[in-house]
């Protein structure tokens, strides 16, 4: 399957931080998913791609409402107007989200519905600000994706593209677009959208849960620190790569295992292994509580890994060790 992914963006400091980090992590899935992160400059008079960059630049200007909506639309009739190039699936992040490929992409690829239209967040809108109790007065309780990564089935795409004259113009693209779905229900076929899809998590830890199935990570909220929302979107970024590395190249000899900060588990595994080919940790404290005793009554805990070359991984996730050529290997 082919994805188109459009990254909703803005040039400005701290955006184009978290573009330099999450553009090398995205350019590990070409060319199965196209990564352009989009942004308006009213001094062209038609759309450009830089494809060294992965940017594409719509002849309009930045603004916050109805900017992001109209830049929105203009990106994908961009992509939709031309009708050799054909994509499976699209997806529109935000610059503040990192997302996990590894895990969204089979879910995506399981989906049945030809008009399906969702996120990895879907929720009732509360009228937090100007824009959201104006909708919330025309349609209470109205179910909406959240932006931070959305997804269009190419038919949903047609769909929203031949109704764009009926979007509002004084909300989000996000909220305006499910209201557009929400509204409209009744030419779906029954298809109750917008419809959830994987899992969201907000900010970044190395413990209490399991880094593999995580969707999405939301990096932004009302309020929060633009500085510390890149310094998470490096961490998670980089553990993705770490992550990744250990899929792809999983003959790395291991040193040790340690559960917790001190606990060496390094022989325990390796038995575990010659008894069951393999050993999955399942990022499960209360299995691994049960096989290595508990260090840290309490705490939440992942397994941390030392290879022989000095690196380590250090994050939960459900890791699979392994025995070759006598060495103890994780993936």
């Amino acid at each position: 399957m082919k994805f188109l992914h459009l990254v909703l963006y803005s040039p400005a400091p701290y955006y184009d931080k978290m573009m330099q980090y999450t553009r090398t992590w995205y350019a590990r899935f070409e060319p199965d998913v196209k990564t352009l992160y989009y942004y308006g400059d009213p001094s062209l008079s038609e759309p450009v791609i830089d494809e060294e960059k992965k940017l594409l630049i719509l002849p309009m200007s930045e603004t916050y409402i109805p900017g992001i909506l109209n830049k929105t639309i203009a990106a994908l009739e961009f992509f939709f107007a031309q009708k050799d190039i054909v994509y499976d699936f699209v997806i529109r992040s935000n610059i503040s989200s990192v997302l996990n490929f590894p895990h969204l992409l089979p879910l995506l690829q399981n989906v049945q519905h030809a008009l399906f239209f969702g996120s990895t967040l879907c929720s009732m809108l509360a009228p937090v600000s100007e824009t959201t109790k104006i909708i919330c007065d025309i349609v209470p309780n109205l179910r909406f994706a959240h932006g931070t990564c959305l997804f269009f089935h190419p038919r949903a795409i047609e769909f929203l593209l031949s109704k764009k004259q009926l979007l509002r113009q004084d909300a989000e693209d996000d909220v305006t677009i499910s209201l557009l779905f929400t509204q409209t229900q009744e030419e779906h076929k029954g298809l109750f959208l917008p419809r959830s899809l994987g899992l969201q998590y907000a900010g970044f830890n190395a413990t209490g849960y399991n880094f593999d199935n995580v969707s999405c990570f939301r990096n932004h909220h009302f309020g929060s620190d633009r500085s510390l929302d890149v310094v998470n979107v490096e961490r998670i970024t980089k553990a993705m790569h770490a992550r990744h590395d250990l899929r792809v190249k999983p003959s790395n000899p291991i040193k040790m295992v340690t559960y917790g900060d001190k606990l060496d588990v390094t022989k325990y595994i390796i038995l575990l292994c010659k008894v069951a080919t393999n050993f999955v940790s399942d990022n499960d404290n209360s299995k691994l509580d049960y096989l290595f005793t508990d260090p840290s009554p309490g705490i939440a805990k992942v397994l941390q890994v030392t290879f022989a070359d000095g690196s380590m991984f250090v994050q939960g996730a459900a890791l699979t060790f392994f025995l070759q050529n006598k060495e103890l290997c994780v993936k």
